[in-house]
């Protein structure tokens, strides 16, 4: 199978980027064009979701990111024939499921392969997996995961960090979620998929990725109906393949924007869906950052010669302001003079980067591991700082570039995790970015 990427730029080869290291000269406004990559967290549900048919799948601008590799490696060890057919583009087919149990040494590499659950359950009838690894944000329970596929009429036992579910009847039932949670309502969705009655998901989460796996799901020939904050799925028996295309990465997109602002430069950002931005773009406006839509998929930001305002962020559940988006904004108000605030009440324990953010000379605040953090914004200092998990990085990333010496980041296979070449598309905006061992 072609693992190679094609036509992509690289450093050095033979070196894996847990033992490299980022080396990046700050002080530069940032300038240009760049074009975001698919989605990460609606491209790993979807390739998950491919389990579900037994016809080829086909979809487009999948980012090539590690943990895209990491889900493929998965799949292919439970059957699955996959092979990149261009740059973004991957095509899979699982005629057989050959396992229910995804190896343990894989899944617990990534959070996200714990949503194997719903499509190897609802296509076979039963599933086993090891709990999952990831990014170390604080305690991120599978109990809504649990409570859903339990509800819905499944059986479901824990022994020794593992879960096995199964069924011998249609699935049914109305689950209401307690909390809104993006991937126990994407397990729930996929559980029910092929073989269920009717199942009502209520207080569900329907943020955009959610919804792009609804509509792949669909555009495969399931029936599921959204209506406010409430999911219906009647199962189907079968799903057709087809083809599909990732939508954009929000994540990335809003890294961009805030690098930009924070280096006080003049940046274009392309193939986004603006809608998906409303919170970070509000917020940039709000401090005095000028964005203009210049078409349906671009956005142009300018901080150049602005006297910016710091803000108050609360970091909300969507249509809110994106917990994922929260280390990254903390990095640029740490460049906005005066103070700042920042709570987070998706992932309140989201701590574990803010003393490597204060080594590049943001002071910040906080209790203990909440994430209630005041911000004194000024003037960054480069230095040497860890990466702790991915969106730490691109917030690492940030102040590193708005700080006037050099920087040194370690621990930069997070960043691989989730963004695709991001040292290289900051290079193209003018940023100084270099591997060093």
């Amino acid at each position: 199978m072609d693992r190679d990427r094609p036509g992509a730029k690289r450093v050095s080869s033979g070196a894996k980027l847990s033992d490299r290291a980022l080396l990046l000269q700050g002080s530069t406004a940032l300038e240009g064009s760049v074009e975001v990559s698919g989605a990460k967290n609606a491209a790993l549900p979807l390739l998950a979701a491919s389990l579900l048919t037994r016809e080829p799948v086909t979809l487009y601008r999948v980012p090539r990111i590690s943990d895209v590799e990491v889900l493929l490696d998965i799949l292919e060890s439970l059957g699955t024939r996959w092979s990149w057919s261009g740059p973004s583009e991957v095509t899979l087919h699982t005629p057989e499921l050959l396992s229910i149990a995804p190896p343990p040494e894989l899944v617990l590499r990534m959070r996200a392969s714990f949503e194997l659950l719903g499509p190897i359950l609802g296509r076979e009838g039963e599933a086993e997996l090891t709990l999952p690894g990831g990014c170390r944000l604080g305690p991120r329970p599978v109990d809504q995961h649990v409570r859903a596929i339990r509800g819905i009429g499944a059986s479901v036992t824990e022994i020794e960090g593992s879960i096995t579910a199964a069924y011998r009847r249609p699935l049914e039932g109305n689950v209401r979620f307690d909390i809104r949670t993006v991937g126990g309502t994407r397990n729930a969705i996929m559980a029910a998929t092929l073989n269920s009655t009717q199942v009502v998901l209520e207080n569900a989460s329907t943020e955009p990725e959610v919804l792009a796996l609804i509509g792949f799901l669909n555009h495969l020939g399931a029936s599921i109906v959204v209506a406010g904050n409430t999911i219906t799925v009647r199962g189907v028996g079968s799903l057709t393949g087809g083809d599909y295309e990732v939508i954009p990465d929000r994540m990335e997109a809003g890294t961009y924007l805030l690098a930009a602002a924070a280096t006080r430069g003049l940046v274009t950002v392309s193939g986004i869906e603006p809608t998906h931005l409303f919170p970070v773009v509000s917020l940039l406006r709000d401090t005095g950052v000028s964005i203009q839509e210049l078409d349906p998929v671009t956005l142009r930001v300018d901080a150049r010669s602005r006297v910016l305002r710091p803000m108050e962020v609360v970091v909300k559940p969507h249509p809110g302001y994106p917990t994922d988006l929260h280390p990254q904004t903390v990095a640029f108000l740490s460049t906005v003079m005066g103070k700042s605030h920042v709570v987070d009440t998706v992932f309140p324990l989201r701590t574990a980067y803010l003393p490597e953010l204060s080594r590049l000379g943001c002071q910040l605040d906080w209790e203990g591991d909440r994430a209630d953090i005041c911000i004194e914004g000024g003037r960054l200092q480069g230095g040497t700082a860890h990466v702790t998990d991915l969106r730490a990085g691109g917030a690492l990333v940030i102040a590193a570039l708005s700080a006037p010496e050099e920087s040194y980041l370690t621990g930069i296979e997070h960043i691989q995790r989730g963004y695709q070449d991001l040292p290289y598309k900051l290079t193209s905006l003018g940023a100084t970015i270099s591997f060093v061992r």
